[in-house]
């Protein structure tokens, strides 16, 4: 995968993900190689100590909280959406868009659909 492929599908733009992908490759958690036809794109892929922490890891903070909000009664779930309304009005945050910041739907992921997404050769 490119980094740029990587900056859509996370929702970052492209110099954050230079920067993470940077920091990864001086801890060798990933290899960029440059494209054999379009010398500007690097491929992107995980060492063998990367791939190791990506089966290992933990579910998503997210995936979580996802859980335990989906637990609460529909007038608790309706309450805390009342109050962040009301937050964000106050903030006068309103109309923010928060979309690259969030997503929603589940949020877990196999082992090898994690590697498929990272490695998909």
């Amino acid at each position: 995968m490119t980094g740029s492929t990587l900056a859509k599908n996370i929702s970052l733009s492209q110099a954050t993900v230079t920067d993470i992908v940077k920091r990864l490759e001086l801890k060798q958690l990933l290899t960029k190689t440059r494209d054999n036809i379009d010398k500007r794109k690097f491929h992107l892929a995980p060492t063998e100590q990367g791939h190791k922490i990506i089966l290992m890891s933990v579910p998503l903070l997210q995936e979580s909280f996802e859980k335990k909000l989906l637990k609460l009664k529909d007038w608790e779930q309706t309450q805390l959406l009342a109050s962040l309304q009301k937050i964000a009005e106050m903030m006068n945050a309103e109309h923010l868009d928060a979309a690259p910041m969030l997503a929603s739907g589940a949020m877990t992921a196999s082992p090898e659909a994690v590697k498929e997404a990272i490695d998909p050769s």
